[in-house]
């Protein structure tokens, strides 16, 4: 009798709850209905396919084939630099513009508007710019430490092994660190100015008054701009593509670029749905860590 008595009431509270909020639901239900076809069928219709070869089904054999591959733990490598050094130079050089910028200086909102620039370019032009730069002969690179008498540290950036995956990168720091900087100005706009101006009475000088009083209140942003950042970065496929290819000799191939191949060249659409599975279960590793570090930033935080 209680077992029914605590259902039928527990029924009846959801059901108002629902009734309540069903109004919500419903503005709700396209976004909902749009996550379902382009992301949420996509994903299940993925892993479907990483179990079966053809229509049999084989469990784990693709993801253990995928990782047997001998370039696997080598892209994977290249990805975690890739993501990490771009993510870690775009926050510093966002954040140096960003402090710069929310200065009194002069034509600051030119400088401003200046700045995302590079951001509003598409992949493939930032590409093809950058290409040129690196040309051998005639690009800006070699030209500039030609006139500097750096003859011996001119090279084929793009060709050689030992510097194409830090060439694409340096590309993309410059496309994207407008992104960190829009974020970080949006965040110091929001401080008040009295916190500033009180820490000055105290005797604060600017480099206390930016780590005691800026960075703090702008870390949430920071980690948030940051695992945005990593996840797009992480599978992000058009630049190194349209720059290198993956090559010279895989030197700048990353997970990304193996799932396109493995796909498109080799047809094997099995084991890149592994791939891709894999890739989107180290990303939500990183996202479990950033939850960790956020909350425990939250449970530290001054009340």
């Amino acid at each position: 009798m209680f077992f029914m008595t605590f259902s039928k009431s527990n029924w009846l509270k959801y059901s108002n709850w629902f009734r309540k909020r069903r109004l919500l639901f419903f503005f709700l239900s396209p976004a909902l209905l749009y996550l379902a076809v382009v992301a949420y069928y996509p994903i299940a219709y993925a892993f479907r396919l990483s179990l079966f070869q053809g229509s049999t089904f084989v469990g784990l054999s693709n993801y253990i084939k995928a990782i047997s591959r001998e370039y696997f733990f080598s892209n994977l490598l290249h990805s975690f630099q890739w993501s990490f050094t771009i993510v870690i130079a775009q926050n510093l050089i966002g954040l140096a513009f960003a402090v710069l910028l929310s200065t009194k200086i002069k034509f600051r909102n030119v400088w401003r508007g200046l700045q995302y620039l590079p951001w509003l370019l598409p992949p493939t032009v930032v590409g093809v710019v950058w290409i040129s730069f690196y040309l051998p002969v005639l690009g800006l690179v070699n030209t500039t430490l030609r006139s500097l008498g750096l003859v011996s540290l001119t090279r084929d950036w793009l060709g050689d092994p030992s510097t194409t995956l830090n060439a694409v990168i340096l590309a993309d720091i410059w496309h994207f660190y407008p992104f960190f900087s829009i974020m970080y100005l949006a965040g110091i706009a929001g401080i008040q100015e009295t916190i500033y101006e009180a820490a000055k009475i105290d005797g604060a000088n600017s480099w206390q008054r930016f780590f005691r009083i800026t960075l703090p209140l702008i870390r949430p942003i920071m980690l948030t701009v940051s695992l945005v950042q990593f996840i797009w970065v992480f599978r992000f496929f058009d630049l190194i593509w349209i720059m290198t290819r993956g090559g010279p000799a895989k030197a700048s191939e990353v997970l990304a670029t193996q799932v396109y191949k493995t796909a498109l060249y080799r047809s094997d659409f099995n084991e890149a749905s592994a791939l891709g599975i894999i890739m989107s279960g180290i990303m939500l590793m990183v996202l479990l860590v950033y939850l960790y570090i956020y909350r425990k930033g939250e449970s530290n935080a001054p009340r």
